[in-house]
């Protein structure tokens, strides 16, 4: 691995580190708040539920101390009129419900309001009846928290002395409105959790794409500062070269005229090849260091296409040719230049199948994105794809080759995207390699 792809990785690692770490730091945040906050309601409910509890008691044993100072007989008029008053008394000036008498089976015997004493029997007393019961036994029981149709209320049961032989219960019901708020605050707390849960996955997935284009970007402009550095060098290097392949050239030439055809010809065709192989790869090296400059025109890519399959299905029988292409794509692109990029692409999927019985499969056809017509072309091959990450056959100089430059491909990326597109690859399942382009229908598109 080269120094350049060890810091880029490097790179990406620190970025990927740093968005999980936001990502795990806010989520921590996110929860510790939401504990916090879930412990303080929890903590103001119980100590509002105790202190309620204790003011119900203090104000059951004064209650009982005058109610047995008035109240001897049930029966006497007066005295359930002085009770009473003195019921009456205590509801207003400790701001409960209600105040009332009961007996041991739970019947009312006198409220504070004289019109609610025909209610023999209340719903909740039923479910206090142990509560009763421990009041009969001793001092004062208090209920727990009662809501019926959302108004909250607590209970007291405070013994009283025997009357007429029968032991008889205070009841004194206290609002408890400020539950209702807490019980506000806690959905509210419950629908906080949910959306900073939410707010987080976005949160996370704004991080993951915006740290991927980041790095895209920062891949790209490495790689153009590297080309450009490419070009500097290329268009001394091919200066250099290229003087004494003309040379060696013409002395092939000199020769050929001067030795018999039996004697030694094949030496010098020899010499040919591999000066015409030597320029080849000048000029894959000038056209990988140079922006591509395009000639856009409108073109029926349909019938380029069906004429590339015919050619190669002639020129290689036993690779069968599918193709998948829509009538009448007419597109603007530059014909020349994507030719060599989709031969470039063809002769790997042919090379890779090795000479071999297999299988290609051409598909184009165009879409909408944004409101604007794109083009996209995918070749796929069942041959045995790329063991690597597949988008290193990108990279300048890679090839899986013996004779392979290891350009071809980095050219046509630089095609593809000086047509504002873009060039993937990726591996087939079960094997097979795809290669996928995209890119602007119309000559006015920008992506």
């Amino acid at each position: 691995m080269s120094k350049t792809q060890n810091n880029l990785q490097k790179v990406m690692f620190r970025r990927k580190a740093a968005v999980a770490a936001i990502v795990v730091a806010t989520f921590l945040f996110l929860v510790f708040i939401n504990i916090i906050s879930a412990y303080i309601l929890q903590r103001m409910g119980t100590l509002l539920k105790d202190s309620q509890s204790e003011r119900l008691r203090s104000t059951a044993l004064l209650a009982a101390e005058l109610l047995e100072r008035d109240l001897t007989f049930f029966d006497d008029p007066y005295e359930r009129g002085l009770a009473r008053i003195t019921l009456a008394q205590i509801r207003t000036e400790h701001q409960l419900e209600a105040a009332y008498i009961i007996d041991a089976d739970r019947t009312i015997l006198l409220d504070s309001r004289p019109e609610l004493e025909w209610q023999t029997m209340r719903s909740y007393l039923t479910q206090d009846s142990i509560l009763i019961k421990q009041a009969l036994e001793k001092e004062n029981a208090v209920s727990p928290l009662y809501s019926i149709e959302g108004n909250y209320f607590k209970n007291v049961y405070q013994r009283l002395s025997p009357l007429q032989g029968h032991p008889v219960i205070l009841v004194l019901e206290a609002n408890a409105g400020f539950f209702r708020a807490l019980e506000q605050f806690r959905g509210a707390l419950i629908v906080a959790a949910i959306t900073s849960g939410i707010l987080l996955i976005f949160l996370t997935g704004f991080l993951i794409i915006a740290t991927s284009r980041f790095l895209r970007t920062e891949r790209q402009l490495e790689q153009s500062q590297r080309l450009a550095s490419l070009g500097q060098m290329a268009a001394t290097v091919a200066h250099e070269i290229r003087n004494p392949l003309g040379i060696i050239k013409s002395s092939s030439d000199i020769l050929k005229k001067k030795i018999t055809p039996n004697n030694h010809t094949e030496l010098i065709e020899y010499i040919d090849d591999e000066v015409q192989r030597i320029n080849r790869l000048i000029s894959d090296f000038l056209a990988l260091s140079k922006q591509p400059q395009l000639t856009l025109e409108k073109y029926n890519l349909t019938h380029q296409l069906e004429s590339l399959v015919d050619t190669l299905n002639q020129a290689h029988p036993d690779i069968t040719f599918k193709s998948r292409i829509a009538p009448d794509l007419f597109v603007h692109y530059d014909q020349d230049r994507l030719q060599q990029v989709l031969l470039n692409i063809l002769q790997n999927s042919i090379q890779a199948l090795e000479g071999r019985s297999g299988e290609i499969e051409i598909t184009a056809e165009t879409f909408r994105a944004k409101r604007k017509p794109f083009l996209a072309i995918k070749i796929s091959d069942n041959g045995p794809g790329i063991k690597t990450n597949p988008e290193q056959i990108f990279e300048p100089f890679y090839t899986t080759k013996s004779r392979g430059t290891g350009l071809g491909l980095a050219v046509s990326k630089r095609i593809i995207e000086a047509h504002n597109g873009s060039i993937r690859v990726s591996n087939q399942k079960p094997t097979g390699l795809r290669v996928e382009l995209e890119f602007p229908a119309n000559k006015e598109e920008k992506r």
